[in-house]
């Protein structure tokens, strides 16, 4: 979960930058694509972290809960795993809009 954390924040970071109205990284609206895309595929990479982290954890609480042999409290799968499944599908998608909407053509203007 951490690295899916990392990832996102990572993600936005270069995503702000890959913005055609920001100043920041110059003007070339190529490179700021792809810096765009670099971002979208960090945040691919950040959402399928959090559903692997939440779907592992969501496993245990479910094999936990049916084995009649474990001594320990037995959980249930409550909200916050629904959210998290919710957030990390957001992610993956909004990483893909990202990835879709980035600019790979030359940066030649129209005169």
């Amino acid at each position: 979960m951490i690295a899916a954390i990392v990832m996102g924040v990572l993600g936005s970071i270069a995503a702000l930058i890959g913005l055609q109205c920001t100043k920041v990284g110059g003007d070339n609206y190529t490179v700021k694509g792809r810096i765009a895309g670099v971002g979208g595929v960090l945040y691919i990479l950040g959402g399928v972290c959090a559903m692997v982290a939440i779907s592992w954890y969501a496993f245990n609480i479910t094999r936990e809960f049916f084995d009649p042999l474990y001594p320990g409290i037995k959980y249930e799968i409550g909200p916050a795993l629904y959210i998290g499944w919710c957030a990390g599908t957001m992610a993956i998608f909004g990483g893909l809009c990202l990835v879709c909407s980035c600019k790979l053509g030359s940066s030649d203007k129209y005169t």
